[in-house]
C-alpha cells in the first residue's frame, strides 16, 4: 500500500512539473509579446530637453513622415481628434502661427487619433489646416509619448530636442506657443 502511494507521488510529480515549466513558458512568452505590441511599456517618459523619439507616421497625402528627417525644422506635433471640440480651436489658433513663422523653418504636425482616417480629412477641410495632418489610428505614437489628453502639443527644438509641452488648450496657450515658438528661433 505504502510503495503504490508513493508511485503516485511520483508520477504526480512527473506530471506537475513539465506543466508548471509550461505554464511559466507561456506567461513568459505573454509577457515577451505584450512588451512588443505596447509601446508604453517600451519607452520611459520624455522631459524638457530629452530627444524626441523618432516615428515615422502615414499623411493625408498618403506619404510616410519620419520625424528624424526634420533635423533643422521645428516642429509643433499635435495630438487631436475630429470628435474634440478643443482640439479644433487649438488647431485654428495655430493656422496665424504657421503663417507667420513657417518661412522661418516651423513645420506643424496634426496627429489625428480618430479611428476613421475619413473623418481627420474632412475636419482638415472643413478647418483649412495649411499643415499636415497625421494619421495614429491605433494611438501607438500616442501612447510612446505618454500622451494623456487631448489637444496636446509637443515643441520639438531643430535638433530634435523636446522644447516644450503643452497640455490641453485654452485662449491663454495661443500666446504660449508664439513664445516658445520664438525663444527657440531666437
Amino acid at each position: 500500500m505504502e510503495s503504490s502511494s508513493i508511485r503516485r507521488k511520483q508520477i504526480n510529480r512527473r506530471i506537475a512539473l513539465p506543466t508548471k515549466r509550461r505554464a511559466i513558458a507561456v506567461l513568459c512568452a505573454v509577457f515577451t509579446l505584450s512588451s512588443l505590441w505596447a509601446p508604453s511599456l517600451q519607452s520611459r517618459e520624455l522631459y524638457i530637453g530629452d530627444s524626441a523619439y523618432d516615428f515615422t507616421l502615414k499623411s493625408e497625402s498618403g506619404k510616410n513622415l519620419r520625424l528624424d528627417e526634420q533635423r533643422g525644422y521645428l516642429l509643433l506635433v499635435t495630438f487631436w481628434a475630429s470628435w474634440c471640440t478643443h482640439c479644433q480651436r487649438q488647431l485654428e489658433s495655430l493656422i496665424p502661427i504657421y503663417d507667420r513663422y513657417e518661412k522661418e523653418g516651423l513645420k506643424i504636425w496634426a496627429v489625428s487619433i480618430d479611428d476613421n482616417t475619413r473623418e481627420a480629412h474632412f475636419q482638415k477641410q472643413q478647418l483649412q489646416l495649411p499643415f499636415t495632418v497625421l494619421y495614429d489610428p491605433e494611438r501607438v505614437l500616442m501612447a510612446k509619448y505618454h500622451v494623456k489628453d487631448i489637444p496636446t502639443a509637443i515643441l520639438i527644438d531643430r535638433d530634435g530636442r523636446i522644447q516644450h509641452v503643452f497640455e490641453e488648450h485654452n485662449k491663454d496657450l495661443v500666446n504660449d506657443y508664439e513664445q516658445a515658438i520664438l525663444s527657440i528661433l531666437k
